[in-house]
């Protein structure tokens, strides 16, 4: 007797909590939501936490990193006996602050570095 597995899809959010900190927000659904299931996330191709789903499908992986540039994240769904698997993913541009005087430890709002300028 065929099993015939349920297709499932699979969604990667990516919040910036704070400088270096990023929450990795996945939802599992089905025709309705996957409670249950283990997901695994990846920065760079390289695993970095694994996170079951909640009753509202969610799993949720807090990462830090001081890379800049562009950070692609993304979470994969093994599949199960009645699942299919599924991943996604996402990316996040992080740029220097080019407004950040590390001489002076503060915001340099105007973006003028006013060491030049002083007489």
């Amino acid at each position: 007797m065929n099993v015939v597995k349920a297709p499932t899809h699979l969604s990667l959010d990516i919040v910036k909590v704070k400088k270096g900190y990023y929450r990795l927000i996945t939802t599992l659904k089905s025709e309705d939501i996957i409670a249950g299931k283990e997901v695994s996330f990846y920065y760079k191709s390289r695993l970095i936490g694994k996170g079951i789903t909640n009753s509202e499908g969610l799993a949720i992986l807090l990462f830090d990193t001081d890379d800049l540039g562009t950070l692609n994240f993304k979470v994969v769904f093994e599949g199960s006996t009645e699942f299919l698997s599924s991943e996604d993913d996402n990316e996040i541009v992080v740029k220097k602050n080019p407004n950040v005087d590390p001489d002076k430890n503060k915001t340099n709002t105007n973006g003028i570095d006013e060491k030049l300028i002083q007489k």
